[in-house]
């Protein structure tokens, strides 16, 4: 408990040292739980500037409720990593990713001209987290399937990590879902793209606006769409 009053402070100090952003490379905020404040993101990505809103422990439910963090914060571009704790003793992948489709509306009403990406859940060891494997990938399945369907960005870190079984060797991990720093590799390589056409695109004169989406009415979804508008 005092571990992660700790880390929750540490992010609101960061959040404040960052509402004011200097410079002009990219402002990228890096929204999840422990596998996301496990990395030092600035160090990683030095093209950006970077904000680590990860929290360890945090589920897709926590995560909802600290949305304002990264309002506050008005990035340019948001990679949301959730899901993994959610996953418990009877993961239900529709119901995260029903939670993850909150999250998605939230913010893009509320910073309609952030990009926002979605990073696939990450594999877990199989032998330490028998129960996990098939409902992660079936949740990853579930994520690709909305973000393509409603415009975003879906970026698969999964398959960079996991043997052909599905599992996170050991080799990655050091107890079966925590990342060791060179696991970090390929996930910092995927986010790589983004974050250069962003400063290409402001070094142009242009930033990529994800426009909002209608309001949600039973299952059926409207799409968003991408479209590129002068910086004012």
């Amino acid at each position: 408990m005092r571990k992660r009053l700790c880390i929750v402070i540490a992010a609101a100090l960061c959040l404040a040292a960052a509402v004011a952003w200097a410079g002009e490379r990219p402002r990228v905020v890096m929204l999840g739980d422990s596998l996301t404040a496990g990395c030092d993101w600035q160090a990683r990505l030095p093209e950006a500037e970077v904000l680590n809103l990860g929290v360890s422990g945090d589920s897709t439910w926590s995560i909802a409720a600290r949305l304002d963090d990264v309002v506050t914060a008005q990035p340019e571009i948001i990679f949301l990593q959730a899901g993994i704790n959610d996953m418990g003793k009877k993961p239900n992948p529709e119901g995260i990713v029903s939670r993850h489709l909150k999250i998605w509306q939230t913010l893009r009403e509320r910073l309609p001209e952030a990009e926002l990406h979605i990073v696939s859940l990450l594999p877990v060891s199989a032998k330490r987290y028998p129960r996990w494997g098939q409902p992660v990938a079936r949740t990853n399945d579930l994520l690709r399937a909305a973000a393509k369907e409603r415009g975003l960005r879906y970026i698969d870190v999964y398959s960079s990590l996991s043997d052909a079984a599905g599992s996170l060797s050991k080799e990655l991990s050091y107890d079966g879902l925590h990342l060791r720093p060179k696991a970090y590799d390929p996930w910092v390589a995927a986010l790589k793209p983004a974050i250069s056409r962003a400063a290409e695109q402001a070094a142009a004169g242009e930033s990529f606006v994800v426009m909002p989406i209608k309001a949600e009415t039973g299952a059926a979804h409207a799409a968003g769409t991408i479209a590129p508008r002068a910086v004012q």
